[in-house]
């Protein structure tokens, strides 16, 4: 439940988290320093102090969340079903010259629209950004040529 929280960007404090888990505010305290740690140690991300969100690079989120929904075997009561959904709905992959595993295609796409809905976009690619800027100048530009008035 704390997992499916965090996808979701609904910022509650320590107490309200707490409340809406069904746990002690000690035993919420004791777990969320754990997978602070967590957190910092294996996927680079810490959790907000006051609003109990993700924090840090974006890509490192929805990686976190990939693994949590997908790679994981065992999950609470009542979250199988949510997770089965997600397997469920299915995106169309068209075919072309290289064959993407269409399960692992949904999945990420999944995470990326649970994201992009909250506002949440992967950085742009300054590399990329120079080039296409560059190309768009270059391609912008009219050559104005003067005709000849006699033939």
């Amino acid at each position: 439940m704390f997992f499916d929280h965090l996808a979701n960007e609904n910022p509650l404090d320590n107490g309200q988290l707490a409340q809406f888990l069904d746990v002690s505010l000690a035993s919420f305290t004791r777990l969320k320093h754990q997978l602070q740690g967590i957190l910092r140690k294996d996927c680079r991300l810490k959790l907000d102090a006051k609003t109990n969100l993700l924090v840090g690079e974006e890509a490192d989120i929805r990686q976190v969340l990939y693994e949590f929904y997908f790679t994981l075997s065992v999950y609470p009561e009542g979250f199988w079903k949510k997770v089965k959904e997600l397997c469920q709905n299915q995106t169309s992959v068209p075919a072309g010259n290289w064959q993407l595993n269409n399960t692992w295609m949904n999945q990420w796409f999944h995470i990326a629209k649970i994201r992009v809905t909250k506002g949440k976009f992967l950085p742009e690619n300054n590399t990329e950004l120079c080039l296409q800027e560059t190309l768009i100048q270059s391609f912008d530009r009219q050559v104005t040529v003067s005709l000849p008035d006699h033939l």
